[in-house]
């Protein structure tokens, strides 16, 4: 028979050493597992130390696995040889330990282990699921909540939130419809374990009365007290690697740093460690105005830069090492923003970094030059210049030529053909004309004067600032000198009395600068804007770091609040 290694208990509270021990075979519905990760659990050592549950020596320990089929039984129908499983293992009998090469399963318990998660994550999760999964449903009068929830209405109070059993019963609790899910856990663990599903968490040596007002609910029903027993671990025992990151709590709330789970990249996706975050005024805004996120705590940041650690199934223009920039994006989860040490990317939109640039610069063109690419070729009319030139013989004005968005579509209208370029900025003249502008006017220009710098009608305006006083002078100029089918693009809602004033003289877009919206353009634009910045086309924002890390956003945010020109803040989540 053949023989495998496996870590051997000799006697009752004895040493453990490494030994051999036969390979065994699947019988009936079993499947021979060739165990790749395998979870230290407390009861483990217990039967050491106490010696408790084993009385047949040698024994292998081990509840916890994960692996590869080798094998499977006469009676097997669901799996196959080259399954990636897992499961939890047996003490008796020893075939079915986990702390060896070979072992046992039956599979009518057995699971393939999903894409999204790693051999090592998925061998954390039987044990502790599973006790949570018994303490909550075997005898608590409450059903296992397989075709939806079971338990509305009804509180429940877990003990030890952050143990790997109490981390399971509180995803348990949440999947049942339990609310409020209370539980205890030492500070730092807070926001985990609400991300998890926890309404509440309190310190272990909270009082009962402050747990009652928690649980406050309906009285014609009792609380379920459940406590995570199998793990007595202090510190958070996760089942995700984690990450820190700048958490928005609430809705106006106050930026501070935490941690949540580092993601597991999935289908044409990229976890990428992000060196380099740019700051835009919308961060500042979604947290003082309240729009644009729902999900809390969120993490903000939309502009990123940084080097992939791992790429999912589908990838393969992209690896592990590239260094590379990308367009963040808001969303439940917020596993896709900017402003934490890990971020995915959806490897459509994402682009490497050309030599001729950093990572500091290199994060500073997303949002900008993807809204400046909205703003000029989505609905004017214009193709985007893939192939070359697309806007020859047509005129363009950018109000607000140094902000960033102004930056990018200056250097776009240039590689589209667009002449003259005409744009507004307070400074940076000789810069923006490096850029391409053929004319830059103070801000205060007049619609006269402006006039005369085009010689001729005007094809597109396109108003990076939107102000009243930008969206007037846009309106005015249009209604003036505007070319037939002249397009007005405005970052923010054109004021609802100068509509009229452009009908049937110009159409008009509020812009989202979105790479993950308007695909058409993007992946495109993605693809080729490599090339461009090697070719020195499309020159990125100049930047001024701000120290501290995800610890400087806040004082990032209010200078950007108060007015930042022809500079681009950036922050080093890795500091």
């Amino acid at each position: 028979m053949s023989q495998q290694k496996a870590s051997l208990l000799l006697a009752k509270q004895g040493k453990i050493e490494v030994g051999t021990r036969p390979i065994p075979k699947p019988q009936g519905k079993q499947a021979l597992v060739r165990v790749t990760a395998t979870a230290i659990n407390p009861v483990d050592w217990k039967i050491v130390e106490y010696g408790v549950f084993i009385d047949e020596f040698p024994a292998v320990l081990g509840t916890d696995g994960a692996g590869i089929i080798e094998s499977v039984g006469a009676e097997v129908t669901g799996f196959e040889k080259g399954d990636r499983v897992f499961f939890q293992g047996l003490l008796k009998p020893v075939d079915f330990a986990t702390f060896q090469q070979y072992a046992l399963v039956d599979t009518e318990v057995l699971a393939k282990v999903p894409r999204n998660i790693s051999d090592d994550q998925a061998a954390t999760v039987p044990l502790g699921s599973v006790t949570s999964l018994v303490g909550l449903f075997q005898k608590s009068g409450i059903s296992f909540p397989r075709n939806g929830p079971t338990a509305t209405g009804k509180p429940i109070f877990i003990l030890g939130g952050s143990s790997s059993v109490g981390q399971y019963g509180i995803q348990l609790a949440r999947i049942a419809g339990f609310s409020p899910i209370v539980t205890t856990a030492s500070a730092q663990h807070t926001e985990f374990l609400k991300s998890l599903g926890a309404t509440h968490v309190f310190d272990r040596d909270v009082d009962a009365k402050t747990v009652h007002e928690a649980l406050a609910a309906p009285s014609s029903w009792p609380f379920v007290a459940y406590e995570g027993r199998i793990s007595t671990r202090t510190a958070c025992a996760s089942n995700h690697v984690r990450t820190k990151a700048s958490l928005l709590p609430a809705k106006h709330g106050k930026l501070e740093v935490g941690t949540r789970p580092v993601p597991t990249p999935q289908s044409k996706q990229a976890l990428v460690k992000v060196t380099a975050a740019a700051i835009n005024p919308v961060d500042w805004k979604i947290i003082d105005y309240g729009f644009a996120v729902e999900d809390f705590p969120a993490v903000l940041g939309t502009d990123g830069a940084g080097i992939i650690e791992s790429v999912g199934p589908d990838v393969t223009n992209f690896k592990k090492g590239d260094k590379v920039f990308f367009q963040g994006l808001y969303k439940p989860g917020s596993d896709f923003a900017t402003f934490q040490e890990y971020a995915l990317v959806d490897t459509e939109v994402l682009a490497k970094i050309p030599s001729n640039i950093n990572d500091d610069q290199a994060a500073t063109i997303p949002l900008g030059s993807v809204t400046s690419v909205v703003g000029l070729f989505q609905k004017s009319g214009i193709a985007f210049p893939a192939n070359g030139p697309t806007a020859e013989g047509k005129s363009i004005l950018i109000l607000g030529g140094s902000s960033s968005v102004g930056q990018f579509g200056i250097q776009l209208a240039r590689i589209a053909g667009f002449s003259p370029i005409v744009t507004t900025a307070s400074r940076s003249t000789e810069l923006l004309k490096s850029f391409g502008a053929t004319h830059v006017f103070d801000r205060n220009v007049d619609v006269k004067t402006l006039q005369e710098a085009f010689g001729g009608p005007v094809t597109l305006v396109y108003d990076g600032i939107s102000v009243p006083p930008t969206q007037k002078l846009a309106v005015e100029i249009l209604k003036t000198f505007g070319a037939p089918g002249a397009h007005l693009a405005v970052v923010m809602p054109l004021d609802a009395s100068l509509q009229s004033e452009l009908e049937g003289k110009a159409t008009v877009n509020q812009v989202w600068g979105s790479s993950h919206l308007y695909k058409d353009l993007s992946v495109p634009y993605w693809n080729i804007l490599g090339r461009w910045i090697e070719e020195g086309k499309i020159v990125p924002n100049r930047v001024e770091v701000v120290k501290g890390g995800l610890n400087g956003i806040p004082e990032a945010l209010d200078r950007s609040r108060k007015g930042v020109s022809g500079v681009k803040l950036i922050v080093h989540p890795q500091e």
